[in-house]
C-alpha cells in the first residue's frame, strides 16, 4: 500500500510539473494571424494601430511594440511585386534585396548594416539584412532585422528591431522560426 501511495504521489507530481511548464512556456508568446501569414512574438508587445501612410508602396499590416526598452515589429506588405522584377528581367528575390540595399541607407540615418543572408522562411527562400541606425533623437541605436518574403505577387517586409540587439536577435529568431504562410 505504501508503495502504491509513493507511485500515485510521483505521478500528481509529475502531471503538476507538466503543467508549469507547459503554462511556463506557453505564456512566453503571442500569436498574430491573418488569412495569409501567422507568427509568434514574445509576450508583453502591444498591437498598435497601423498607421495608414504606406513607405514606398508597402502598406502595414500589423505594428507590435513595447516602450521600455524600446521594441518594435512591423509587417508590411508590397503588392504586385512580381511586374517590376518581369520588366527588369529579375528574380523577385534579387529585385527586392537590390531595392532594400540601395533604399535603406537613405531612409535610416547612421546606417550600418551587419549582415545579409538568404534564408528560408515558410519553407520559402528569402532575405535577412541586419542593420543599425541612429534614432531620430540622435542618441538612441537601434538593432534592426529587415527580413523580405516574397509570396505568390506580392512581397511582406518584417521589421524587428529594439534598442537592445540581443533583445532584436531573439525576438526576430523566435518570428522567422515560427513564421507561416498559407499555401
Amino acid at each position: 500500500m505504501k508503495s502504491l501511495s509513493a507511485k500515485l504521489l510521483l505521478l500528481v507530481t509529475s502531471v503538476v510539473l507538466l503543467f508549469i511548464v507547459i503554462s511556463t512556456f506557453s505564456s512566453r508568446h503571442q500569436t498574430f494571424s491573418n488569412s495569409e501569414i501567422e507568427f509568434d512574438y514574445p509576450v508583453g508587445y502591444v498591437e498598435l494601430e497601423p498607421s495608414e501612410s504606406t513607405q514606398n508602396q508597402a502598406t502595414m499590416v500589423v505594428k507590435l511594440a513595447i516602450k521600455s526598452p524600446i521594441k518594435e515589429i512591423v509587417l508590411a506588405k508590397e503588392s504586385n511585386v512580381t511586374v517590376a522584377a518581369t520588366r527588369a528581367n529579375a528574380r523577385v528575390i534579387d529585385l527586392l534585396e537590390s531595392n532594400a540595399e540601395s533604399s535603406l541607407p537613405t531612409i535610416y540615418n547612421k546606417f550600418k548594416k551587419n549582415k545579409v543572408e538568404r534564408i528560408t522562411i515558410s519553407e520559402r527562400e528569402a532575405v535577412r539584412i541586419n542593420f543599425s541606425y541612429m534614432g531620430k533623437d540622435e542618441t538612441t541605436i537601434l538593432y534592426t532585422d529587415f527580413i523580405i518574403i516574397p509570396y505568390k505577387n506580392d512581397a511582406y517586409y518584417l521589421t524587428v528591431q529594439s534598442t537592445d540587439p540581443l533583445a532584436t536577435y531573439n525576438d526576430s529568431k523566435l518570428i522567422r522560426s515560427s513564421f507561416k504562410l498559407s499555401y
